[in-house]
């Protein structure tokens, strides 16, 4: 009995040495779970862009308001979230070294088995659950806060976009339209729309007429500027024509504008002041176009538009040619290559009654159209010397000054 008391006497004596040991080993887990509980909250951040406060980047004030300075920004914080990542494994792999060396020395200097030793960390990781889910709960709670700050700051981002860049919509017509529909309009119709593939064909249609245009001067110089245009293109669709173009809008906008280009019931049109978006019923749009025919000088044919643009591009180059322009390179100056015919819209007048609409007559590519541009250049010149012209408000407000 007496031998039993002073084993257990022994044991406790041992056992009381090992004690700081033991803290040792709960101050290294502790620190290992609060590590793995910052990586994974990182790794969430990262996963939804975000960026914790600690871990911001400060720039310029100059810098940091203008599209670069957000670039930089993010790039910067991406980096730096990264790094913070790849140090607190460091620092993890460290600990799992000091706990392997704490390990060893209760086992062979201090002679306690390793099943002890074992049931010992698992007691520790037990008592370190509480603090584990307390930790677990306030990273979640600061996670929906940088959420919430993220979306706020996008809101008023586009709330500001869209006081800056929108149009407004006029909705003439019979379709009721969604808020996602309008706020898609809104943003004008010269929005462009970033294309799916890389423009190859255009890019090279447009290089191959400015080399051509070069070429048609004729002297050494302008020869050589066309071939190093040539190669200069070369290169650079060489490079950029694998290059993914990302779109400027989101796959819900492009479903809404597929669903409304395909609608057949309505007709979007500019209006006549402004940059407003004016959606009307297709059946009021083509009755005030009729209106706009009858009224003007324009006389309904039989003849087929191609008919009509040979009969056309035959009698300029008659007149040319009595012009005494008989070169080819010369009269393809004045010539339009692949002529169509001139189209005729409507501009809807939305400050007036019942909103009638204004015809406008677009003569691009036309046959006449080159020659159009020669007149203008020459009669502005003598316009401009007339008494009674007005160049605009401001000219006519210096006039009255």
């Amino acid at each position: 009995m007496a031998s039993q008391v002073e084993s257990g006497s022994d044991w406790n004596k041992k056992r009381q040495q090992a004690q700081p040991f033991i803290n040792r080993i709960r101050s290294v887990l502790e620190k290992k779970t609060r590590g793995f509980e910052q990586i994974g909250f990182l790794r969430r951040c990262q996963k939804e862009r975000l960026t914790p406060k600690g871990l911001r980047v400060k720039l310029p004030t100059n810098m940091e308001k203008t599209d670069f300075g957000g670039r930089l920004q993010g790039r910067s914080e991406k980096r730096v979230l990264k790094r913070t990542i790849g140090d607190l494994f460091v620092k993890i792999k460290k600990l799992n070294k000091e706990l392997a060396g704490l390990k060893l020395h209760l086992n062979e200097e201090m002679g306690f088995s390793n099943k002890w030793i074992e049931k010992v960390v698992v007691w520790v990781q037990g008592s370190l659950k509480q603090i584990s889910l307390k930790l677990k709960a306030n990273l979640n709670k600061k996670l929906l806060f940088l959420r919430k700050q993220r979306d706020e700051k996008q809101k008023t981002k586009m709330d500001n976009k869209r006081k800056l860049g929108t149009k407004v919509v006029y909705n003439n017509s019979s379709k009721q339209l969604t808020e996602e529909q309008i706020e898609l309009l809104s943003l004008g119709l010269n929005f462009g729309v970033t294309p799916k593939k890389f423009p190859l064909l255009e890019y090279v249609t447009a290089a191959e007429v400015l080399c051509q245009r070069l070429e048609e001067v004729g002297d050494a110089e302008s020869v050589e500027k066309a071939r190093f245009v040539r190669n200069e293109m070369f290169l650079h669709l060489k490079r950029s024509y694998k290059l993914t173009i990302k779109s400027n809008l989101t796959p819900a906008q492009r479903r809404i504008l597929n669903e409304l280009k395909n609608d057949d019931t309505i007709i979007i049109c500019p209006a006549d002041k402004g940059k407003a978006v004016v959606v009307e019923d297709k059946e009021s749009y083509m009755s005030k176009t009729h209106d706009q025919i009858h009224e003007g000088d324009y006389v309904l044919t039989n003849r087929s538009e191609k008919a009509i643009l040979r009969k056309l591009h035959r009698k300029l180059m008659s007149q040319l040619v009595d012009m005494g322009i008989k070169d080819f390179k010369e009269q393809r100056r004045f010539a339009v290559t692949g002529p169509v015919m001139a189209s005729m819209a409507l501009l809807v007048k939305v400050h007036k009654k019942n909103f009638p609409g204004r015809a406008y007559v677009s003569q691009i590519d036309d046959p006449s159209y080159k020659i159009c541009k020669e007149l203008t250049d020459i009669l502005n010149p003598i316009d401009e010397r007339g008494e009674s012209y007005i160049r605009d408000t401001y000219h006519f407000k210096e006039m009255l000054s």
